[in-house]
């Protein structure tokens, strides 16, 4: 399997720099991971990390598809690196 992952910031109206990145892999026992790391790019630890595990690919896929629609209704965008 593939693994997939992206990056997203939002400029927030004080002037600050939010990040969220999604990301979907495999374990070594077969099942998915849906995992969150998101906070505020003024610091270095991020403020939160979720995981979501799921014993299906599909369902895995649509839980990344979802979180990443919500967070680009919300104002993210993909992140680009210099």
């Amino acid at each position: 399997m593939r693994q997939h992952s992206i990056s997203m910031t939002r400029h927030t109206d004080k002037g600050t720099i939010r990040y969220y990145k999604l990301e979907l892999f495999s374990t070594l026992f077969g099942e998915f991971v849906v995992e969150r790391v998101y906070g505020n790019a003024q610091f270095k630890a991020p403020t939160g990390v979720k995981k979501e595990f799921f014993d299906s690919f599909d369902d895995a896929v649509a839980m990344f598809e979802n979180l990443l629609k919500q967070k680009e209704r919300r104002g993210y965008k993909n992140a680009r690196f210099r």
